[in-house]
């Protein structure tokens, strides 16, 4: 049986993946575009308020997930109304979130647990115990999530941890509950 590397079909496939779907989640707002039309078809203007953005630039990223067969516009009068065309997308979205967080998590425990054979956490070049700093280290950008409910509404890039006593919740992995198998 051939490796998986050396199928052709495979990696045209791939490729296919990655230049399609891949660059068009290759967004924050369009993520959380297709998180806001899991729940209901919406216009552009009602699209606007939720990725706080202008219509031209919220048409811009609806285009994209157009073009690219996640979405669906339907004209309705002088309204075009945009509609999730592959709710699955969102499930695997909230896979790929639930690997990042899962790998936060274990990179935090390794830089929070000692050297063997050292009683004390390990130090970061600056001072603090990396554990205090964040995932990612103080230069780093860390992409927090900052969910409402049960869905991620927007990102919020920050260089800089949240400081002692701060909303740390913001930085919590989201957990959900699972769909319904009908509703896919």
């Amino acid at each position: 049986m051939p490796l998986a590397s050396s199928d052709p079909l495979l990696r045209q496939e791939l490729a296919a993946l990655t230049a399609g779907i891949c660059n068009a989640l290759n967004d924050p707002m369009r993520l959380v575009l297709l998180y806001a039309l899991e729940k209901r078809p919406h216009t552009v203007s009602e699209l606007c308020g939720v990725i706080e953005a202008p219509p031209s630039n919220t048409s811009s990223h609806l285009a994209v997930l157009r073009r690219r067969g996640l979405v669906e516009a339907q004209r309705q009068g002088t309204r075009v109304v945009y509609s999730l065309r592959h709710p699955k997308v969102v499930d695997a979205i909230d896979l790929l979130r639930q690997v990042m967080n899962e790998e936060i998590a274990r990179q935090q425990a390794l830089r929070a647990s000692p050297p063997p054979g050292s009683k004390t956490p390990r130090r970061g070049p600056d001072g603090p115990a990396p554990q205090q700093m964040g995932p990612l280290g103080p230069a780093a950008a860390q992409a927090r999530l900052v969910a409402a409910g049960d869905r991620l509404v927007a990102l919020d890039h920050a260089r800089e941890p949240l400081p002692p006593g701060a909303n740390q919740d913001r930085t919590q992995p989201v957990q959900h509950e699972p769909r319904p198998s009908g509703t896919s």
